[in-house]
């Protein structure tokens, strides 16, 4: 969105002025974690915000649907490890 990376936001910090109202720019204090802000958005930005929160929602819902798939895949093994009984060493332990 800003042409560099969150992790850069230090090296462009002076390109911005933060109190300049209606228009996007990287979040003075959250920059570094790739939040934007305006200041006093007026009507026409309504279009830019609501495409900018319905990209930030579906980056939310897809980061929860891959911890939740994780998480399922991790109770499935645990599961098959729990259900598979012991592990033969040598014949010293039995199955």
């Amino acid at each position: 969105m800003f042409a560099f990376p969150p992790k850069e936001f230090a090296a462009h910090r002076d390109e911005f002025d933060f109190a300049r109202v209606d228009m996007v720019v990287p979040h003075p204090g959250y920059a570094l974690y790739g939040f934007g802000s305006i200041v006093m958005p007026g009507p026409q930005m309504r279009p830019e915000i609501d495409r900018l929160l319905a990209i930030a929602h579906a980056r939310a819902v897809d980061r929860h649907e891959r911890a939740s798939r994780r998480a399922a895949d991790q109770q499935g093994a645990f599961a098959d490890s729990a259900n598979h009984g012991g592990v033969t060493v040598d014949g010293l332990l039995p199955e």
